[in-house]
Parts: C-alpha cells; structure tokens; sequence
C-alpha cells in the first residue's frame, strides 16, 4: 500500500478556463439588418499536464505481474529541451530523459513512485463570430464562423511510459492531440 501512495492519475495541479462573449453594438446609420446582431466569443483553456509513471513489462519481481515500475537512478529532464523534432518524416518531442531510469534487479520491485512524472500541459483559444437575422417574429437565422485552435498550438498527448527496455530506450511522445488550427462555418434557425 505504502508504495503507491502518490499523485492522482487526474492531478492536473493548475487549470484556467474562461468563456469570453460580447454583443457588439449596432450602429445608427446603415442597414440595420446588417449592422446589429454581432457577437463575438471566445473560449480559453490552459492546464498543467498529468502524471504519469514509467514501467517496464519485465517481471523483475516474479510475481508475474507484467507492469512494474522503474528505479528512478538520476533527474528524468536533464538534458532534455522539450522541444518538437523530425526524424524520418515523424514529429516527436523527447520528454524525459531515459538515462535516468534503470531496470529494477531480480526480485525487488522498483522504486519510482506513483505519478512522480507530469507530462506536457495544454493550451488552447477558441473564437467564434455570430451573427443573428430576425426573419420573423417567431424565427431567427444564425450565421457563425468558428476557428478552433486560434494560434494554431501544438497540445501534446502524454508520453508512452510502458515496456520501458532499458536506458538506451528512448520515451517519445509521439502523437500531438490537437495540432491544426480548424475553421468551421454553420447556419442555423432558432425560434426568436
């Protein structure tokens, strides 16, 4: 029991959301069916990442347990930029630095504790511009244009930390969640 105490697996320790909306105002000269109904919006989301383990699928303990954890031997940034890399056509970002873990010996259980990690924190602008036109009494149509992933970020997913080989292995995080900046244009009826 003493051996996993640690971090929550949904420890994220800071977390900022906002929704941001404003009705701009019409103005007095021109069409008005053209110049009221604006709105803008936004939507910001910043968090620090989640924890995470390494372990290694060699039963090192024989207890036929196929996930075990590692010796933390050394600091896991050292060393590391966290910065995005190419190589052979593929995008990645070194988070930790392998050298600093080490298979467990035979017959002990290894001694890096629970969640003792935190991986790549997320960021992201949502913005939206809408515009409404009275049709009628009872109906109203909607116009939105919505760009998700404003600054175009890259949001890393969390590192691969199973069958850790050894420390020539090296932990990548190889996919990136919520990479390209999307546009999405709609229209919609609503009862007014």
């Amino acid at each position: 029991m003493k051996a996993d105490y640690g971090n929550s697996d949904s420890d994220t320790r800071h977390n900022f959301t906002a929704l941001l909306s404003y009705n701009l105002p019409t103005r007095s000269t021109g069409p008005q069916w053209l110049l009221q109904g604006w709105q803008v919006s936004g939507l910001l989301s910043f968090h620090t990442g989640q924890p995470f383990t390494v372990f290694t699928e060699t039963d090192n303990s024989g207890t036929n347990e196929l996930v075990q954890r590692v010796n933390q031997v050394g600091d896991p940034f050292a060393g590391v930029s966290h910065k995005m890399v190419t190589a052979n056509g593929t995008n990645f970002v070194q988070w930790v630095n392998s050298a600093a873990f080490a298979l467990p010996a035979l017959g002990t259980f290894g001694t890096m504790g629970r969640n003792q990690l935190y991986g790549p924190g997320f960021k992201d602008v949502d913005f939206s511009v809408l515009k409404d036109f009275r049709i009628s009494e009872q109906f109203n149509l909607q116009f939105r244009t919505e760009i998700f992933n404003l600054f175009n970020w890259a949001n890393l997913a969390p590192p691969n930390t199973f069958n850790f080989a050894g420390p020539n292995a090296q932990k990548w995080i190889r996919t990136v969640d919520h990479h390209h900046r999307r546009l999405r244009r709609c229209s919609r009826h609503r009862p007014g």
